[in-house]
Order: C-alpha cells, then structure tokens, then sequence
C-alpha cells in the first residue's frame, strides 16, 4: 500500500500538519467580536425542557448539544478560509450559531436584503436563517457570504442526515474481521481509481487531502475513520469519498463566476508573478487554481 494514499498520521515529512492559511480565522478587532454567551447558565429556566438544537430535539445532555454546537462552529470558521470567505465574518456567524442554537426561536422580523430565493427553507427554519441573515446584515456581510454560509450549512446537514451506516464500534467481531480482510484491496482498488481519474496529479491532490483531513475536528476525522460504507467498505477505501475530501479541501463546490471568477484567477497569476515562492509552496492555492481554469473554460 503506497503512503501516497494513506489518510493516516505518520511522523516524517510533517505532511499531516494543518492547513495554515496566511490570513488569521480570529478577527484582532473587537468591535467584529461577538460574544458568546454562557447559554447553560445564563438560561437555567429551560434546564428541565427537552434539549432542542433550533428547534429539533436533540438526544443528550444540553452540555453535548452546546459542545457539539461549538466544534461545529469551529469547522465552520475552518472551512471559511477554504472558500476564501472573510475571517471577520466567519467569526461573526460562528458565534451567532454558537449562541443562538439553543435558545427558544418564535417569529423573527426580516431586516435584511438578501436574495434567498434559491433556497428551500421549511417554514420552520425560517425563523433561524431570519435571525442568521439579520445578523450578518448587521455585520455587513455580502450576499456571497450569506450564500455560501447557508449552502455550508445545508451541506453539513444532507451529511447528517446520510450517516444511519454502521461504525466500526457498531458491528459485531465476525463482521468486523471480514471488513478487515478486504480493506488493503479495497484500499488499493481506491487508490488505483483516484489515480486514473487524478493523474500526474494525485500525489499533490493526496497531500492537500491530508492536509485537510488533518484539520478536521477529531469528531469529523473519527467520523470518516470508522464510517463503513455498504458492502462493508470503509469509507476512507472509497474514491468518491476521498474526492469529497479533495472538493471541500480546495472549496470546489464554491467557485465564482463571472466577474467574481475572473478576478480571482487574476489574483492568484499575481501572486505566481509577485511571490512564487509563496505560491508554489501552496498546493491548496494551486488545485483550485486549476479548478478555476477548469470552471471559465468549460471543462
């Protein structure tokens, strides 16, 4: 098994450090800065009510909720720089969902100008993504930001509602030993399709993915660890799984277009220009460089 396609941590070389994106995710300006209330002690009135997250009942404890609440917020300010959203605002919107989650949500007044019509909001989230784009209105936050905040969100959402599949601590020993006997072929059969459809490409494409995976919260890492896919596969094996990693890496579901596309093209040629060290020490910056060639030719 070639380490070109392990995801798994190893010591040499340092390839598994976090992605570190030159601009900070955590804004020095205060004034962008907004807190974060204690929710469990600042609301003990809801202490004995069911646990809701915006509304849908939670299973576990309001201390699970919060935390989870949090570390998904934390992924968000993560993938923000990723799709080259603004840190100022990432942080903004990662505390409004860090203090607002929890909290009881009747009608909520419209007081910002977005154009949302290309989204399909059950009437009983509307109160929520009301407050969200009130907020981030507030915050003067572009109508891009808005838009791919909610397409995140709608994303991490699909993938929550797509993980009934077993885990590795779910299945029973005799299982488990069959899915361990197949995983080196699995492994291989993923890494031989990833480099048909990669090419020259796929040790570079690999090392942004570790990157990225490496980044990950440990619940999300755990998550794909012990994912097993129908059929007994481990999702980590599977091509399509590590091409999603790969997408999400470099924000390919988030290209621009138009305009927006073209400056940004111009933006990252300059930079090859002004400081090619700096770029060719970046292989996120130059996959979606190749993504955004790939987008404004039509391929």
């Amino acid at each position: 098994m070639s380490d070109d396609y392990s995801l798994a941590p190893f010591d040499e070389g340092g390839d598994l450090q976090p992605y570190q994106p030159d601009t900070p995710l955590v804004p020095t300006d205060s004034e962008w800065l907004v807190p974060t209330p204690d929710f469990l002690s600042e609301h003990q009135s809801y202490a004995d009510a069911p646990v809701q997250i915006f509304g849908a009942d939670f299973p576990g404890s309001p201390q699970q909720a919060q935390q989870g609440i949090n570390q998904l917020a934390d992924a968000f300010v993560s993938d923000a720089a990723y799709m080259r959203l603004d840190p100022a605002l990432a942080n903004i919107a990662a505390n409004w969902l860090k203090s607002s989650a929890l909290l009881p949500m009747g009608h909520v007044e419209k007081r910002h100008k977005y154009n949302l019509e290309g989204f399909h909001i059950p009437k009983a989230d509307m109160p929520a993504v009301t407050s969200f784009a009130n907020t981030m209105w507030r915050a003067g936050a572009p109508q891009r930001f808005v838009v791919t905040a909610l397409w995140w969100l709608n994303e991490v959402s699909k993938k929550a509602q797509q993980q009934p599949q077993p885990t590795a601590g779910e299945i029973s020993d005799k299982e488990w030993d069959q899915i361990e006997r197949r995983a080196e072929q699995d492994r291989q059969a993923g890494e031989n399709e990833l480099r048909t459809r990669w090419g020259f490409q796929f040790a570079t494409n690999m090392r942004v993915v570790r990157r990225y995976f490496a980044g990950l919260s440990a619940i999300e890492r755990e998550h794909f660890e012990n994912a097993i896919l129908p059929g007994g596969q481990l999702a980590l094996n599977n091509a399509d799984v590590v091409e999603m990693l790969y997408k999400q890496a470099i924000g390919a579901n988030n290209l621009p277009s138009g305009g927006a596309l073209a400056a940004e093209i111009a933006q990252i040629e300059n930079l090859m220009r002004t400081d090619r060290k700096k770029y060719l020490s970046d292989e996120r910056l130059q996959a979606r460089l190749r993504e955004l060639y790939t987008a404004r030719d039509g391929g």
